[in-house]
């Protein structure tokens, strides 16, 4: 039987939309990165051109920066696979993209991302539900949803 993939499901609030930081810790590793960024650009097109940055190149360069606060924001896929190739996928790709498994339960595991202190946040988790002996439920950064079914869609194939 074929992996079967379901829709990605946005779980947040529409007024995330608006607003994407979802905690503190975020806030903070988004300004830290924000302002080093700012100050690269600045030095960069300063060593280019001597004259004052324009104020659009650095807006620019922040709302850029900022997407990244959309690709996190939570989601919820389901797959189906009855012969287990899709949980071997699974695993493969949170150990690939080094998650670490911080608490299991009988039917439940909970990953975090173990990469770089600066982004280890709660919003970066990973929620793997057994539903059944054929269907797991994910929950989990957009952007690791749609890359993880991008994955098991190719691999289904």
């Amino acid at each position: 039987m074929a992996i079967i993939v379901s829709s990605i499901t946005r779980t947040h609030s529409p007024w995330r939309f608006l607003f994407p930081l979802q905690s503190y810790s975020q806030a903070l590793s988004c300004g830290i990165t924000l302002v080093v960024g700012l100050f690269v650009v600045t030095l960069g097109l300063h060593l280019v051109d001597a004259a004052e940055p324009s104020i659009a190149i650095l807006i620019g360069s922040a709302a850029g920066g900022s997407a990244t606060l959309y690709g996190v924001l939570p989601g919820r896929m389901c797959v189906r696979d009855s012969s287990n190739e899709a949980a071997e996928i699974i695993h493969h790709y949170i150990v690939k993209s080094r998650y670490r498994n911080v608490e299991a339960h009988t039917n439940s595991y909970r990953y975090t991302a173990g990469r770089w202190p600066l982004l280890w946040w709660t919003e970066n988790n990973v929620t793997i539900t057994v539903l059944s002996q054929s269907e797991l439920s994910i929950e989990g950064p957009l952007i690791g949803l749609l890359q993880l079914k991008t994955l098991l869609l190719h691999r289904a194939e």
